[in-house]
């Protein structure tokens, strides 16, 4: 699906939009309550324009103008990997709690992460 809406096939390009379409009208629940300064997009499918573009569109659709006033809407530096480090960095979160006496997961222990492009 990728790879057709990559090579601008129609139908993938048409399912791709409605997915967008649809993440941005779950995502516009979220903006209008959490009034979060920014959202990210990762995964295989923010690697595609007509999907980004459908998510944004349907965020200033359907969000309140004062959530989208500064809202800044763009894909993740990990684009199609950002799922993947998530788990990845969660995980560690958790071996490192339980190491640290935190074996229930309690949260007596937090952690904060910060990912960054090389160089940054």
């Amino acid at each position: 699906m990728v790879q057709l809406a990559t090579d601008a096939d129609p139908e993938a390009t048409r399912a791709v939009r409605r997915a967008g379409d649809h993440l941005g009208q779950v995502l516009a629940a979220n903006v209008n309550f959490f009034n979060p300064d920014a959202v990210y997009l990762g995964g295989i499918l923010s690697t595609l324009e007509p999907f980004v573009a459908a998510v944004r569109s349907q965020l200033y659709e359907s969000c309140h103008p004062l959530a989208t006033e500064h809202l800044t809407i763009e894909r993740a530096i990990l684009g199609a990997d950002a799922g993947l480090v998530g788990v990845g960095l969660f995980a560690l979160q958790r071996a490192l709690a339980r190491a640290l006496g935190d074996a229930g997961g309690t949260g007596t222990h937090r952690f904060h992460t910060v990912v960054s492009p090389r160089g940054g």
